[in-house]
């Protein structure tokens, strides 16, 4: 199976960040990842004892796929996207489409996909209300 790495910031437990981040991974993205014969992975989701940022890093120079979060405009995704990009290696661009915000000049022309949070909230309502 083939690497997904999702870059996302990810802020402490029980955090709106958290909760968002863990949100868009559990239904947008890994449905679609295994749907496509990709393994999602985040970096707080990795089972080992090792340096966080060497995983990351790691991830980033060899895995398949990356999906960069850019909602919030966390420095250190900027970061973790200008290394993916600097290795001219697949990445796609994501953002939630309620956050109003200026991207930086050097992705200002790159193809940045928006999601709703929202629909993350609907489409779970309309979900359970199907199930017996």
């Amino acid at each position: 199976m083939r690497k997904c790495f999702f870059v996302t910031p990810i802020g402490d437990k029980g955090s709106e960040v958290r909760i968002h981040s863990d949100q868009v991974l559990r239904h947008l993205l890994t449905p679609v990842c295994y749907e496509l014969d990709f393994e999602p992975i985040r970096v707080d989701k990795i089972a080992k004892t090792s340096v966080l940022t060497d995983d990351i890093f790691n991830h980033l120079k060899d895995d398949d796929l990356v999906i960069v979060d850019i909602t919030g405009h966390n420095p250190n995704v900027f970061l973790e996207l200008g290394y993916r990009m600097g290795l001219g290696r697949p990445y796609i661009i994501i953002q939630d489409c309620e956050y109003k915000a200026n991207y930086p000049f050097d992705i200002s022309n790159i193809r940045i996909m928006s999601y709703s949070k929202n629909f993350l909230k609907e489409i779970r309502k309309e979900i359970t209300l199907c199930q017996p």
